[in-house]
């Protein structure tokens, strides 16, 4: 073959160099790997506020974070002008970066270099502490400008695309920084649409993922309310006992580039992505399709695009609650067989919303790097609606070449993505 030739498929290839995981359960490659091998669980009581008035008492949160472990170069001041969601998403960043090797403006062009990042909610929490200063203003009489106590810098802390903005700051990346939202699928669809960016040439690398910071008040009431929330404080997917799920926070970040950009600077490769689909239900606003027609349709496009048919693993989105664990079984069972082994992360980290996708595809693909399919934990009673191999509650040693990962959203959306083992197809 020519060698242009073989520069063009080097091109239209797409993998995996770096990643950045900051979760309950750990904050780094190695420490997440070791968590999810033994089975650790990152939920329990819930410490940032007074829970005693609330239906619902854990969370998964990310205890003793500072930013300054990860960037310790930036100033306190400037951290402070920071929404957590941007704190997470640049800790995710950092890491992911060093990891992959990449230096923006010496082996990676700045205008050649993007950022896709999802979120489902933002900076919601700012959100709520500027609010509870403004109401505070307004029933103290002495206060002649309710105003005066919010900070000014409130603004380009809750935009939807502060996080991938400050990511974009930090590293002087010139390609387009942009934030999508698809719900609790964001940062798979974050993902997905920066593989089409570098299939398409518009870039050779792109800094994707997602990051949220949704453990609030507002955000636990309302979930609560909806009935969403395990009320007992456990995160047991496809258990027949499962009663919702944990609410937790954190980011995932996945450097991708074309094949030729990674190896012309002898990048190391977790993977490749092979394919990608996704579809909207067009059902209903919170509930999924009980039929799981769409998401059935997104993992078959991906399938299609892909030319594979079979898979090592499935990581689900396996959210615990009884309809989404019950509808995914279904999918599997009726395009599988149940045969393959799945597994739900957010057994062991809850449920990060918008982020939870990015970093359970960072989990698939140190699956696939340590030879290694992580458990379903919590799990104790079997569903016989949800008859699929769940890995339950220990690791399993298993060469894994490809895997699929997908997940779901209120609104109706699903993403199915397809990892394979490099050098691969």
């Amino acid at each position: 073959m020519k060698y242009a030739a073989k520069c063009l498929l080097a091109r239209e290839r797409v993998v995996v160099t770096g990643m950045g995981p900051v979760t309950s359960i750990g904050s780094s490659n190695d420490k997440l790997a070791e968590s999810l091998r033994r089975g650790v669980s990152g939920t329990d009581k819930l410490t940032r506020f007074d829970t005693s008035r609330y239906d619902v008492h854990h969370a998964g949160e990310i205890k003793d974070f500072n930013l300054l472990d990860f960037c310790p170069d930036m100033k306190t001041k400037d951290i402070r002008r920071l929404a957590i969601v941007s704190q997470y998403a640049l800790a995710a960043a950092e890491m992911a970066i060093k990891d992959s090797g990449l230096v923006v403006g010496v082996n990676a062009d700045s205008h050649d270099v993007a950022v896709r990042l999802g979120a489902g909610v933002g900076g919601l929490n700012e959100i709520e502490l500027q609010h509870t200063i403004l109401k505070e203003a307004e029933s103290d009489g002495t206060q002649k400008e309710v105003a005066r106590g919010i900070t000014p810098f409130l603004v380009p802390m809750i935009i939807p695309d502060a996080a991938a903005s400050n990511i974009s700051l930090r590293h002087k990346i010139k390609g387009e920084a942009v934030s999508v939202n698809s719900a609790c699928s964001s940062s798979l669809t974050a993902i997905c649409d920066a593989y089409d960016k570098i299939k398409l040439g518009n870039y050779s690398v792109v800094i994707t993922g997602g990051a949220e910071a949704p453990i609030t008040p507002i955000t636990l009431g309302a979930f609560s309310q909806a009935n969403a929330l395990s009320k007992i404080g456990k995160s047991r997917p496809y258990d027949k006992e499962r009663d919702g799920f944990v609410i937790s926070e954190g980011a995932g970040i996945l450097i991708l580039e074309n094949l030729e950009h990674a190896l012309n600077r002898n990048a190391k490769i977790y993977g490749e992505i092979l394919g990608y689909g996704a579809s909207s239900d067009a059902h209903n606003i919170v509930a999924p399709d009980p039929d799981g027609d769409e998401l059935l349709y997104a993992i078959e496009k991906a399938m299609d695009k892909s030319g594979i048919y079979r898979f090592d693993y499935i990581n689900t989105h396996g959210t615990s609650t009884k309809y989404n664990d019950k509808i995914e079984a279904a999918v599997i069972n009726y395009l599988f067989g149940g045969l393959i082994p799945v597994s739900s992360t957010k057994s062991m980290t809850g449920h990060s919303l918008g982020a939870s996708a990015a970093i359970e595809s960072i989990t698939t693909l140190l699956s696939m790097k340590n030879r290694i399919i992580y458990p379903t934990i919590n799990y104790e009673n079997m569903d016989p609606e949800c008859k699929i191999d769940c890995v339950p509650n220990a690791a399993r040693h298993k060469e894994l070449n490809t895997a699929l990962k997908f997940s779901s959203g209120f609104g109706g959306h699903n993403a199915a993505i397809i990892f394979g083992k490099y050098p691969g197809k």
